[in-house]
């Protein structure tokens, strides 16, 4: 397509044609850079107005922003960036018939902005693109929009492949979750959602039986006729049967694999959050009420009958929320869950629940303590940490008028600052220890004999505790400083 509508590509092919011939080995194509006429920007370029081939030594004539390709020539030759054709030979494709681009002595013509601005119904924006950048910058300036929801931003301005585009051509599937979730709902007695047509009478919608139905109270349904289910829990009925939406009923799976997950329900909601312990502790209720019944005994709440059945005796159950939400909450979310269980659940021994898990609480707290510190690889002291997070618990106990000392917790250290110790040695271990280890590794590998057996003898002193005194004695350039430059960066990833 060039060789028939680009004048440079033209007058390279005819360079091309000439140089077969020994005798014109000696051509060259000359680019002009200067123009006598300056109406020329907006008409196409003809070949004997771009470039011409001279023959032998024309230096006296070179203009200094002209571009001049010799058959063969050693080294490298810098082009001038006001040549008119430096980016049409740069950029074949955005300039298709070897247009022009900036050049001394171009005038921008507004009647012609304008004419363009009204031919396109756009407001037209020029730019003198003399630099390889400035073209980025025109094509950012062309496909920019407004600030956008980034998502929808996302989808509406990716790229597909030829082969995406192919697949979603074809409607294949392109994405499948494996195994599927099945999301099981936990609700009180006559409390579930219920969805129903707006012009649907309300007289109908409470007369309807097939709206009170649930995978709740189907499950308890599934109980009372299916002696299988009844030593399934709740969790685990989506791996055996499936739910049918009309009528409402769960029945046996013939294929596919599946599973189920409770709700999470945050201690806070008390006896809907004792309701799903008792779910997934017990199998083959068949009713609220079987839930509620101890050895023939009808508890008053689900709360009673959770320590009736013994699941308070303990924090086994407090333990293994916090571990449930640590694997996708925030530390501010676990440090809010752990109040919330202080202040709503029957913790035996809060004191122990807080020292084992309060690493998990303070997660967040290093990273914001580099941040205030500005040293991005200082790791703070876990006696720092720990007052931190107390400090943060305290502040949260107070919005309900409690105590750290109501739950028999340790108060924290008001001047946490001392934890952290002196600035300037804080700064000299801000350092990153993964690029320790990687020095120290890098470096030992290179180590001589006699400077490896002084290398262990160091580091099993200090491992062991022992604390022996060493003196390494040798003259300038046997590498002495290699060797403490070893240990130290070993002892700093450690």
């Amino acid at each position: 397509m060039f060789d028939q509508t680009n004048e440079l590509v033209r007058s390279f092919c005819r360079v091309a044609r000439e140089v077969q011939d020994p005798v014109n080995h000696n051509l060259r194509l000359r680019i002009t850079g200067a123009r006598e006429e300056s109406n020329r920007q907006y008409a196409l370029p003809t070949g004997s107005d771009i470039a011409g081939l001279i023959p032998g030594d024309f230096s006296a004539e070179e203009d200094g922003r002209d571009i001049i390709i010799n058959h063969r020539e050693e080294g490298l030759q810098r082009i001038n960036c006001l040549n008119p054709k430096l980016h049409a030979l740069q950029f074949p494709i955005l300039f298709p018939y070897g247009e022009d681009d900036f050049h001394l002595g171009i005038k921008y013509n507004p009647v012609h902005a304008s004419l363009n601005s009204k031919r396109k119904n756009a407001h037209i924006n020029v730019e003198i693109c003399h630099k390889g950048r400035l073209i980025k910058y025109l094509f950012k300036y062309v496909t920019k929009q407004r600030a956008r929801d980034e998502i929808k931003q996302y989808l509406d301005c990716r790229v597909l492949s030829s082969f995406e585009t192919v697949w979603r051509l074809f409607e294949f599937p392109i994405h499948e979750r494996t195994p599927a979730v099945v999301c099981l709902p936990v609700h009180l007695k006559d409390q579930q959602s219920v969805t129903y047509n707006p012009d649907t009478g309300l007289q109908s919608v409470l007369e309807d039986p097939e709206k009170a139905k649930t995978m709740l109270t189907e499950y308890f349904t599934l109980n009372r006729v299916d002696p299988e289910a009844r030593s399934i829990p709740y969790a685990d009925i989506p791996s055996h049967y499936t739910f049918h939406l009309r009528p409402k009923h769960w029945a046996r799976r013939k294929q596919g694999n599946v599973i189920g997950r409770i709700v999470f329900i945050p201690p806070g909601t008390t006896d809907v959050y004792f309701l799903r312990l008792l779910l997934t502790k017990i199998s083959g209720a068949t009713s609220f009420e079987d839930l509620m019944t101890v050895d023939g005994y009808l508890c008053k709440d689900y709360e009673d009958a959770c320590l009736r059945r013994g699941f308070l005796s303990d924090d086994d159950e407090s333990q293994a929320t916090i571990g449930e939400v640590g694997q996708w909450g925030m530390p501010t979310l676990l440090r809010s869950m752990f109040v919330l269980l202080l202040l709503h659940s029957e913790v035996a021994d809060p004191r122990k629940l807080f020292e084992d898990n309060w690493k998990l609480l303070a997660d967040d707290l290093c990273y914001q303590t580099r941040r205030a510190l500005d040293l991005q690889y200082f790791q703070p002291p876990p006696e720092f940490l720990r007052s931190e997070v107390l400090k943060h618990i305290e502040t949260l106990l107070h919005a309900h008028s409690k105590e750290l000392a109501n739950y028999n917790l340790p108060l924290p250290v008001r001047d946490s600052d001392e934890l952290l110790g002196n600035r300037l040695v804080c700064e000299h271990l801000n350092y990153d220890l993964c690029m320790q280890q990687r020095t120290a590794d890098e470096i030992f590998a290179t180590l001589n004999r006699e400077q490896i057996e002084a290398y262990h003898n160091i580091m099993e002193s200090v491992n062991s505790g022992v604390g022996r005194f060493y003196f390494l004695y040798g003259h300038g350039g046997t590498g002495k400083t290699y060797l403490y430059n070893t240990i130290v960066a070993k002892l700093r990833s450690q």
